[in-house]
């Protein structure tokens, strides 16, 4: 039997057993077989849970484990960047580019913090500069033709826009620029992205304030090539944008508009429509100048031009010479030959009414010649015949020019009755239809000779070249 034991008797201890702590009481508890019993079985019960919980926690540190490794694999993976069309990328390695120019594809990278892909897009971009130089109008009416503004209005230089040119005029311009990022490195170390088209915009504003003070109102209206004051404006941007090493690169610089003040439209239309008007005169008359000059005289009518204006300079200063040397070489161009020119050998064929001119002359001498030798034949034989037979020869000839002259269309023959007498008188009226034919006729031959006068003069008036001695800046 066991006695029970009193709560508030101390607890002993085996002989020999110190206690765990000098400050606590001492007890003995005695525990019968049942006791312990009782605790083997909720021994066995704890043995199962912890089982159970040594086994959840296994099962659950593998799948800690396996999450681990799928986010570690996620994590590297985490670099890899597609880089599309019109991209290009910059991989970086602790911040330090390794690449600068990857192109479109799908690339491996370090990932985020170690390393990043920063791609950067290098298709075309536009920039509107229709506001800064233009008269103030409300949003959305930049297009707004120039007939519609209002022309009354001064300029108030606080809200209109404008520009100064090189003659100290105000002009009004509106102006597209297109350009692309061609540097990705260069573009993702100096420029912000946020402020990437107020620093272009900027830079063309200021590149083209400068060209345009470079250029006149009237060279700035006229202009109508990329060899004017747009190209220069766009040389200007992109140097400024080389200078800070932007990485961007102009690709076009366009003057949509321009036009002069508002209220100086009208002025401004006058004159340029006189100045077009002078213009299209000017090329009409070298046209019409060279069309002339290449019907005289063809491919060699701007040589004979210079060697007569030449010609003409030696004879006014009186050197004969040179003057006679000069129309030698006149003549031999003329005629087609080969002439030394300051060293070069020229031979230019002529054509036009200069090749008429000296063909007709050819032939002219050529029949006169040849008429020369047949009267010199038709006389030597005729000397033959009054040597052999003066009477015979005389009577021939005097019946041909009988004959001839009787064959006159003035000549009128009248048959007079044999027997009549050596005394005739005759009263005869003239043939009007004959005198008719005559005064047509004469009439005919006054008109040929004074169009033949006219067209002479004509002819000396277009060859007159400006004569007169150059000496330095004055001209005699």
């Amino acid at each position: 039997m066991t006695e029970p034991v009193d709560p508030n008797t101390p607890e002993q201890t085996p002989a020999g057993n110190l206690p765990a702590e000098s400050g606590r009481s001492q007890s003995v508890r005695l525990r019968d077989a049942q006791t312990r019993a009782g605790a083997s079985l909720v021994g066995d019960r704890m043995d199962s849970a912890n089982q159970s919980l040594r086994d959840a926690l296994r099962i659950t540190f593998r799948l800690v484990q396996f999450a681990m490794i799928v986010l570690a694999f996620l994590f590297i993976f985490s670099g890899f960047r597609a880089i599309q069309e019109g991209e290009r990328g910059i991989s970086t390695f602790f911040g330090k580019p390794v690449q600068t120019s990857l192109e479109p594809g799908f690339h491996p990278a370090w990932p985020y913090p170690i390393g990043e892909v920063i791609t950067i897009g290098t298709g075309t971009r536009e920039v509107a500069i229709n506001r800064s130089f233009f008269p103030w109008v409300r949003e959305g009416e930049e297009n707004k033709p120039e007939s519609g503004l209002s022309t009354s209005r001064k300029l108030d230089p606080a809200r209109d826009g404008s520009l100064i040119t090189a003659d100290q005029n105000i002009a009004h311009a509106q102006w597209s620029l297109n350009y692309r990022r061609h540097q990705p490195l260069q573009y993702a170390s100096t420029i912000p992205p946020e402020l990437e088209q107020e620093i272009v915009h900027r830079v063309a504003q200021a590149a083209i304030v400068q060209a345009i003070a470079e250029t006149t109102i009237d060279e700035l209206l006229k202009d109508a090539g990329q060899d004017g004051v747009a190209s220069r404006a766009k040389s200007i941007a992109q140097a400024e944008l080389d200078d800070i090493g932007a990485g961007i690169q102009i690709e076009q610089l366009v003057l949509v508009r321009k036009f002069p003040p508002v209220s100086l439209l009208d002025s401004f239309s006058r004159v340029q429509s006189a100045v077009s008007i002078a213009s299209e005169a000017r090329v009409n008359a070298r046209t019409e100048a060279d069309r002339m000059l290449n019907a005289v005289a063809g491919q060699a009518a701007p040589m004979l031009v210079e060697l007569i204006d030449e010609y003409e300079r030696h004879t006014e200063l009186g050197d004969e010479a040179e003057a006679t040397a000069t129309l030698a070489v006149i003549d031999a161009v003329l005629l087609g030959q080969p002439v030394e020119i300051d060293g070069d050998l020229f031979q230019i064929e002529v054509s036009g009414e200069v090749a008429q001119i000296l063909s007709q002359a050819r032939q002219t001498e050529l029949a006169i010649s040849s008429g020369a030798a047949e009267d010199a034949f038709r006389f030597k034989a005729l000397r033959e015949q009054y040597e052999a037979n003066a009477p015979l020869m005389l009577t021939q000839q005097w019946s041909l020019a009988m004959a001839d002259f009787l064959d006159k269309g003035f000549v009128q023959t009248f048959m007079l009755p044999e027997g009549s007498g050596d005394m005739i008188e005759l009263r005869l009226n003239p043939d009007p239809d004959i005198i008719k034919e005559l005064d047509i006729a004469r009439k005919r031959l006054e008109a040929e000779a004074t169009a033949r006068e006219r067209e002479r003069l004509r002819q000396i008036d277009r060859y007159n070249t400006d004569r007169g001695v150059i000496r330095g800046d004055s001209v005699n």
